[in-house]
């Protein structure tokens, strides 16, 4: 293999496809690359066996390929070529021995073997759907965060994601609190519903950038996700997710809207007397007209209490204990500038939405007994 490429081309190719390297891993070659170099384009992939990054470099980005081939970078040889600058000569040996050089420098780099390197499907099928990337971004930034972080039942770990006559729906619970968005869109076929790890999704938007998102399904275990020139591949979690009570959105004894930046301020502040070693501690939402109250209390720092003026308030005065990093995390996540606060009774989940809203989104959340 060899070819000629531009350092800051292969840099940001490289940072990429490390993006879901695991350097602890126990087979040595997921802490690598796997580098190929076809007739037209370079093909990086990294990997953690569930995950895996694949980032391809076309022919119009690349200098010259000279030679194919294909071999698998250390994190050494990343490390190295992130110090260099200007046009990047690489070539490897029958014994993958890697030479980087430019026309200063020169680098021989022990490499790895690239036919033991994982084995990626192609991908065969037309898209389900295609979004955004600002969309995409949006659905797993709005839900993902209410996903549980708990081994005891992995597959809360994941977002389900439904597509439909409906739209595009990701829902994640952690069993105290959850989160929907539903993506209107056009979609006449079978109905779908598959389990995603949140932490796949995470990463899915960090690597993606600005380029529209194509999802496709390959068999019965492989979600994937092309934007642009990257591919990312993630295995479906085993197991049926639990089957969720339907959220009832009217008829509620009592309804609160806030001013959204006010309300993440004051829960903030009053975070500060009740946060514990561990945890942010709770909250009294006390409804009684056209105030709310939040009252908190640590017996070891002390007390206090924040007055919010409602926008608009209907119902019955209530009063309700609240996770206070839950309802941050949730009202963080949501973009209109008011939030509505519906309230069922002092011991029944209660909702945060959005007054306003390019699609349909929901946080439910369980009361602190």
């Amino acid at each position: 293999m060899k070819f000629s490429i531009d350092q800051k081309v292969m840099k940001a190719a490289l940072k990429k496809a490390f993006e879901i390297v695991n350097n602890k891993s126990d087979k040595v070659i997921l802490k690598g690359v796997q580098v190929i170099a076809t007739e037209d384009e370079i093909v990086l992939t990294g990997s953690d066996a569930k995950n895996s990054i694949k980032v391809i470099i076309p022919s119009e980005y690349i200098v010259s390929i000279e030679d194919t081939g294909s071999t698998v970078f250390p994190d050494r040889a990343k490390e190295i070529i992130d110090k260099l600058s200007g046009d990047l000569s690489i070539e490897t040996d029958g014994n993958n021995q890697t030479t980087i050089q430019t026309k200063k420098s020169s680098f021989e780099v022990n490499c790895w073997d690239a036919s033991e390197f994982i084995k990626l499907p192609e991908i065969k099928s037309d898209p389900i759907v295609k979004l955004s990337s600002e969309t995409f971004n949006n659905l797993v930034q709005k839900t993902a965060f209410s996903a549980s972080t708990s081994e005891t039942r992995p597959i809360l770990q994941a977002v389900k994601v439904d597509i439909s006559k409906d739209g595009l729906s990701m829902i994640a619970t952690d069993s105290h609190r959850l989160a929907n968005v539903i993506q209107p869109l056009e979609f006449d076929k079978e109905e779908l519903s598959f389990p995603v790890e949140a932490l796949s999704l995470e990463s899915m938007t960090k690597v993606f950038g600005s380029h529209d998102v194509e999802i496709y399904l390959e068999g019965e275990t492989q979600f994937i996700v092309k934007a642009g020139n990257t591919i990312f591949y993630s295995q479906l979690m085993n197991g049926n997710y639990p089957k969720l009570p339907p959220m009832n959105l009217s008829n509620f004894p009592s309804v609160v809207t806030l001013n959204r930046d006010e309300a993440i301020d004051c829960f903030e502040q009053i975070k500060i007397i009740t946060k514990k070693k561990n945890n942010s501690g709770h909250t009294t939402f006390d409804f009684s007209g056209e105030t709310v109250s939040l009252k908190g209390i640590q017996a070891d720092a002390g007390k206090g209490t924040i007055d919010l003026d409602c926008i608009e308030h209907e119902g019955d005065p209530l009063r309700i204990n609240m996770n206070i990093e839950h309802v941050l995390q949730a009202l963080k996540n949501i973009d209109s500038d008011n939030v509505r606060f519906s309230l069922l009774g002092e011991l029944k989940p209660y909702y945060i939405t959005p007054t306003k809203s390019a699609f349909a989104q929901v946080n439910m959340l369980s009361p602190i007994r």
